[in-house]
């Protein structure tokens, strides 16, 4: 599936109207709500409409990146398979040390 947005606009306005129209596209469809692999291409551009190229701090040509997805914490993880986490093992108790803490010598930078 391919979807086009023309500029020039922020980014801020072009992620609000991906946001929109997400909700109106599975509205309309009742399509899935699952994506295996998404590209974008961005042209990147400055207030006037005028072509430009982001640099890194090196001034090196940025050309794309690869993101590792959203985070998922372990317990959405449990949730979403219906799984319960173990509990963790009870802690015995131990005899406080008679032992005295000592400090290292102070050593200056």
């Amino acid at each position: 599936m391919k979807g086009k947005y023309k500029g020039p606009m922020t980014v801020d306005e072009f992620f609000q109207a991906l946001f929109q129209d997400r909700h109106a596209f599975f509205e309309k469809h009742a399509a899935s709500a699952h994506i295996k692999q998404a590209t974008i291409y961005v042209t990147f551009c400055d207030e006037h409409g005028e072509t430009v190229q982001l640099r890194d701090s090196q001034g090196q040509p940025i050309e794309g990146y690869i993101s590792a997805g959203a985070y998922h914490s372990a317990a959405d993880h449990y949730e979403a398979k219906g799984i319960e986490p173990e509990p963790l093992p009870l802690a015995t108790k131990t005899a406080p040390s008679t032992k005295r803490a000592t400090a290292a010598p102070f050593a200056p930078f």
